[in-house]
């Protein structure tokens, strides 16, 4: 029981973290990167931008 829960408490964070880094990948296309930066949480930034680095 516990453990179904904490599967799909994970999967949501996946879930989250995919929808958040492809806001994130399009956004960046369009928005100044120092607003982009503050529009969107660090670790959707950091990824990101290392992965264009």
């Amino acid at each position: 029981m516990v453990e179904q829960w904490l599967a799909s408490v994970e999967q949501a964070m996946y879930d989250a973290v995919k929808h958040h880094l492809k806001l994130g990948l399009s956004d960046i296309k369009t928005t100044d990167y120092s607003n982009w930066i503050l529009q969107h949480p660090g670790q959707v930034v950091l990824t990101i931008s290392q992965v264009l680095y």
